[in-house]
């Protein structure tokens, strides 16, 4: 079993790689707003993503837009090669190797779809205060 990870959960950081039940390989990126689709495309190969078994993303918690990219790549690369997906938390993230056995043993649901856990409501829409003189 081989399977691409995107944790996104920390703002400005991005660890991607490959799960197996041999070795893990993941790689720390920091990364600016929006970059997360090109660093995996200078990173990753596309034959080297296609071979995958699947793509286990982190959901959450994590920061608004930090979570909603990973998550959001994590669907479309589930969608674009027609691989299972997988979400799992942050917490479940600590222990990669427990995170594979519930794969290969069926425990771990395969997603049609991953939804983000953000850790507070997004402040995107709020108004900004005016300053008065």
């Amino acid at each position: 079993m081989n399977l691409f990870y995107i944790d996104t959960h920390a703002r400005g950081l991005a660890n991607l790689g490959f799960l197996s039940e041999q070795k893990n390989i993941i790689k720390s990126f920091e990364i600016k707003p929006g970059a997360l689709v090109g660093t995996i495309a200078r990173k990753y190969s596309k034959d080297k993503i296609a071979s995958a078994d699947g793509i286990v993303v982190v959901q959450g918690p994590g920061s608004f837009s930090a979570i909603r990219a990973g998550v959001l790549v994590a669907n479309l690369l589930s969608r674009i090669f027609a691989k299972p997906l997988y979400g799992i938390t942050v917490e479940e993230s600590g222990s990669l190797a427990d995170v594979i056995k519930k794969i290969t043993s069926d425990k771990l649901k395969k997603l049609k779809y991953a939804d983000p856990i953000y850790d507070s409501e997004p402040n995107i829409t709020l108004p900004k205060k005016i300053c008065s003189i």
